[in-house]
């Protein structure tokens, strides 16, 4: 036998909902203690009487009628009736109303009831939860304890193009190439056994369908427990901010380049910032060549042949030398070799290329 704990917002949790039976003539059979505390009246007081007599206003004796001729069309009811209070005030309930069969087929009808107020504080937040599976943007993830996804948004369904329902029992970090798939089972396990909550963190993912592409996303998660404290399991949060985090970079990139491209007049160490700052973010691999009249520090004429030579190279691929040391020219490449000129191969008046 398991034994699981009641939500303290339930307001027809065992330990909050009043309940009552009543016969099929409507006179009241059973009484809880929750209803002598809800409504003053106690159980010696109501038991044998007419519910109509006790519990019901005259002037609310209509709606009363309407609620049992339902029931007796649906086998139940759910709605709100006001009930008198032993002290005469109207107190305004919420039922949830079921017939039961006793032997020799004689029926009765349960109720469970809770302030209304509380009801609809109640109703409003399921909305919400339906709103967070059904309507919300944001993908919506939950991970049980033993690692397996129980359950997914619509926002999920949408961006990966396979139904909610056929996530539930897929392991965390199912449709993952296996490194990102690695980190999410990490992040969950993570927040899993510490309870600490991750708030906005920005992650990187691929898609097993789609390993090259690459997406920005940004997770928070948090853990699940019920109301004894035990760990159900984790609630993830997922946004694409793929292209926030590219306007980003660029703004960033923007900013880099005019601090860092030009900080000199000397025209070989401009090269270099040039491909500094291109390399890796623009490409992996960078040349810069110049006219030789440029590096003198001559302005080549339109369609000019003069040959090119090469000023800078960076690569996110090799090794690294330093630029030449500010004075001694610019016909030396990053790898250590000399300059090497290419003859034919102008590029116009600024004589500046670049490879990628």
């Amino acid at each position: 036998m398991t034994v699981l704990s009641e939500s303290r917002d339930d307001p027809f949790a065992l330990h909050l909902a009043a309940s009552a039976v009543l016969d099929d003539q409507g006179t009241v059979v059973g009484w809880s203690r929750r209803a002598e505390e809800l409504l003053g009246h106690s159980a010696t007081g109501v038991i044998g009487r007419p519910a109509r007599e006790v519990l019901i206003a005259p002037r609310d004796l209509p709606a009363a009628r309407e609620a049992a001729a339902m029931c007796g069309r649906a086998g139940g009811w759910f709605g709100v009736l006001a009930v008198r209070h032993r002290n005469g005030r109207l107190v305004e309930m919420g039922f949830r109303v079921r017939a039961l069969l006793r032997e020799g087929g004689v029926r009765e009808w349960f109720f469970v009831g809770a302030p209304t107020a509380e009801i609809l504080e109640w109703q409003r937040d399921r909305a919400v939860l339906d709103g967070l599976f059904r309507r919300c943007p944001i993908g919506l993830v939950v991970h049980s304890p033993e690692m397996t996804i129980l359950r997914v948004n619509r926002a999920v369904e949408r961006f990966t193009g396979i139904p909610a329902a056929a996530f539930r029992g897929m392991p965390t970090g199912a449709l993952l190439v296996a490194e990102d798939a690695r980190d999410s089972v990490d992040r969950v396990r993570r927040v899993m056994q510490t309870g600490r909550s991750l708030v906005s963190t920005e992650q990187y993912t691929r898609l097993e369908q789609h390993p090259t592409r690459e997406r920005a996303a940004s997770v928070s998660a948090f853990r699940l427990e019920d109301p004894s404290g035990r760990v159900l399991g984790v609630a993830e949060t997922v946004e694409d901010v793929t292209e926030r985090h590219r306007a980003r970079l660029r703004l960033a990139l923007l900013a880099q380049a005019g601090a860092r491209i030009g900080t000199t007049l000397e025209v070989g160490e401009t090269a270099w910032e040039l491909a500094d700052v291109m390399v890796p973010r623009l490409a992996d691999h960078v040349s810069v060549d110049l006219s030789q009249l440029v590096t003198r520090g001559e302005e080549p004429a339109q369609g000019s042949t003069e040959s090119v030579v090469r000023v800078a190279v960076r690569s996110a691929l090799a090794r690294q030398p330093e630029p030449p040391p500010a004075g001694r020219g610019t016909l030396r490449v990053r790898t250590g070799h000399p300059a090497v000129q290419v003859p034919g191969r102008g590029t116009g008046s600024s004589g500046v290329r670049s490879s990628t």
